[in-house]
């Protein structure tokens, strides 16, 4: 949900989301932290498929392996595997 939150921003504004805060309180108060290395992969990833959607240079294929080692990552972590299809 995040990542999709973060590649939209880059697609809406036409700008890359790295270094947007990586915690943040919806309207109803309810708050989101992640670490700085979750923040800045999410980030990262973000700004490569927001970059790439149109690319033809491979970017799209990078971005799909950046959210395979998020996978993962989140997999060490104690979390569940994401399932990751292209």
């Amino acid at each position: 949900m995040l990542l999709a939150a973060l590649v939209m921003y880059a697609r809406v504004f036409e700008k890359s989301p790295i270094g947007l805060p990586y915690r943040l309180s919806t309207r109803s108060g309810v708050g989101i932290a992640l670490s700085e290395p979750e923040g800045a992969l999410l980030q990262a990833v973000a700004a490569e498929i927001g970059a790439g959607a149109d690319a033809a240079d491979g970017s799209a294929c990078r971005a799909c392996a950046h959210i395979e080692m998020l996978s993962g990552i989140v997999a060490m972590n104690g979390g569940e595997r994401l399932p990751v299809a292209f």
